[in-house]
C-alpha cells in the first residue's frame, strides 16, 4: 500500500519550493495547474524528455498515472501532485452554471478518487504520493480551522480530505530572530488550529524546514525501507 503525504498551504508558502532537494530521478511530479516550479533549475530536473513529469487535469488521469507508476516505473518512488485542488477548482469552473447539487457530489467524489484507500492498497509499498494543496479557514463550532481546501461546505458535508492522510503537514512563514528574510517550514502536529499531523514519534518538532528530501528519508526511516506490508 502506497503512502499519503499533504501538504497545505497558502500559495507562495513553500509548498513547491518543498521539491528542490528531492532526488528528480526517483521523483515523478504531476502538474496540474501546469505552471513553472519556483526553484532554479526546475526545468532540467522535470521535464517530459527525463521522463519525470506529466501534466494532468482530471481525476481520471491522475489515477492513471498513479497505476501505471506503480505497475510500470519501479525506480519511482515519489509521485508529487501540484496543485492538487485545481482538480476540482477548474471542473467547479466548468459547471458553474449548471444547477442541481449533483455536481457537487461529482467534485467530492473526483477528490476522493486520488486518495481513497482502494487505490493506495493496490499501489507499491514502497510508493509515497505527495498531494500539494491550498488550504482555508474555516468556522466551525464556533471555532476556526484551518483544512485542506475543497470546492466548499457542500462538499465538506461528503469528505473530510486530512481523513485519508495519515501525515499532513500545514505551511508556517516563521521570522526567526537575528534573520531579516522569514524562513518557510511545515507544521507537523496540530496547533489547535490547522489540522496538521504525524504518527507519534515520527518528528521531534512541531516545525520542521520546507524540504521534502529529509522529510521523506524520515519517514522512510520510521516505516522501515525494507517495509513490504
Amino acid at each position: 500500500m502506497s503512502k499519503l503525504v499533504g501538504v497545505a498551504g497558502p500559495s507562495g508558502h513553500g509548498k513547491s519550493t518543498s521539491l528542490r532537494n528531492l532526488d528528480h530521478t526517483k521523483t515523478l511530479v504531476i502538474n496540474v495547474a501546469g505552471k513553472d516550479f519556483p526553484f532554479q533549475g526546475s526545468r532540467k530536473l522535470y521535464n517530459k524528455e527525463n521522463k519525470n513529469y506529466l501534466e494532468a487535469t482530471t481525476s481520471d488521469d491522475v489515477v492513471a498515472i498513479l497505476k501505471n507508476v506503480s505497475a510500470k516505473m519501479p525506480h519511482i518512488n515519489y509521485v508529487v501532485v501540484d496543485d492538487f485542488q485545481y482538480i476540482v477548482g477548474m471542473e467547479f469552473v466548468d459547471k458553474a452554471l449548471e444547477k442541481g447539487y449533483d455536481k457537487f457530489s461529482a467534485m467530492a467524489q473526483h477528490m476522493v478518487n486520488i486518495v481513497k484507500p482502494q487505490l493506495h492498497q493496490k499501489l507499491r509499498d514502497d510508493l509515497y504520493v505527495i498531494i500539494l494543496t491550498h488550504d482555508e479557514i474555516v468556522e466551525k463550532d464556533y471555532q476556526k480551522e484551518r483544512k485542506m481546501k475543497t470546492a466548499g461546505k457542500l462538499v465538506d458535508q461528503h469528505i473530510t480530505l486530512e481523513g485519508f492522510f495519515t501525515v499532513v503537514f500545514f505551511t508556517q512563514i516563521k521570522k526567526l530572530e537575528g534573520q531579516e528574510e522569514p524562513s518557510y517550514f511545515f507544521r507537523t502536529r496540530t496547533d489547535g488550529i490547522c489540522n496538521s499531523k504525524s504518527p507519534m514519534g515520527m518528528f521531534e518538532d512541531a516545525l520542521i524546514p520546507n524540504d521534502l528530501e529529509p522529510i521523506m528519508n524520515r519517514m522512510e526511516e520510521y516505516y522501515g525501507t525494507d517495509e513490504n506490508s
